[in-house]
């Protein structure tokens, strides 16, 4: 065979994976926004400050109906209440961080809760 004819081969053979492998990856990591709640979900503590040993309420707002979602505390003890909202008590000062993750779509997203303990 032609050395020439079997390097134009060679080449397209070649561009067409790195074609095929380009458009896998844009299509993986694609930013897709269509059907996306991540502009809708909020969380807020019930104070913007609180107090050691005394219970803090996390709730979420814009969680549509049959969303998978969960809470979670940087420190401290923790229950889930029956409306969905956290219950957190926290055993030393400074700033708190709950953080609410939800399933959107086919990706877990997550909302960050701040507050201040005294």
């Amino acid at each position: 065979m032609n050395p020439v004819l079997v390097a134009i081969l060679a080449v397209a053979v070649l561009g067409v994976g790195i074609y095929i492998g380009v458009s896998g990856m844009v299509t993986q990591y694609a930013f897709d926004v269509s059907g996306s709640h991540a502009d809708q979900i909020a969380c807020s503590a019930d104070a913007p400050t609180g107090a050691v040993g005394r219970p803090i309420v996390f709730s979420a707002s814009g969680i549509p109906g049959g969303t998978v979602y969960h809470w979670a505390v940087d420190e401290g003890s923790f229950a889930i209440l029956a409306d969905g909202r956290l219950r957190a008590t926290f055993a030393t000062p400074g700033p708190k961080t709950a953080w609410l993750f939800y399933l959107d779509g086919a990706r877990w997203r997550q909302v960050n809760c701040a507050t201040n303990v005294r």
